[in-house]
């Protein structure tokens, strides 16, 4: 389904920094393609551009994961939802998982709410990044609870 060839030592180098570095694909669920030039017929080309990697420990530490592809609403490029099922009790699957609501760029409050919650953070420590997405998170249900 690809269009453009890459040089075989292209992605001989990348395969060898994945065996050097113990590296293995976390496989994928669905459709693989995370890119497509959104043409139709003949010049139709889907390309897989993105994957997880992990090493045996994650691997381990993660039993039950997979990546999936979400839809490309703004983009021709795809993102990848890495899952690991860590951490989910029974209590926690049957909430509704957190979603971004694509018509919520429209308000410009929107905006505001992630940049208040990502202000006066280094984002130097993975905790921190974390923190901030949670926060964001955490403002994002409050205020579609009292707009929409």
């Amino acid at each position: 389904m690809g269009a453009t060839e890459r040089p075989y030592s292209m992605m001989e180098v990348f395969r060898s920094a994945m065996v050097d570095s113990k590296l293995n694909e976390v496989p994928f669920e669905g459709d693989y393609f995370t890119w497509s030039n959104r043409r139709e017929g003949l010049h139709f080309t889907k390309e897989k551009l993105d994957r997880a990697l992990g090493n045996l420990s994650w691997f381990s530490l993660f039993p039950d994961y997979y990546v999936s592809t979400l839809s490309a609403y703004c983009s021709n490029h795809c993102p990848i939802l890495l899952t690991t099922g860590a951490g989910l009790t029974t209590g926690m699957r049957n909430q509704r998982p957190f979603r971004y609501e694509a018509n919520w760029d429209s308000r410009e409050e929107c905006g505001d709410l992630i940049k208040k919650a990502w202000d006066n953070i280094s984002h130097q420590r993975s905790q921190e990044t974390s923190e901030s997405l949670l926060r964001c998170k955490e403002l994002l249900q409050q205020w579609s609870k009292s707009n929409f």
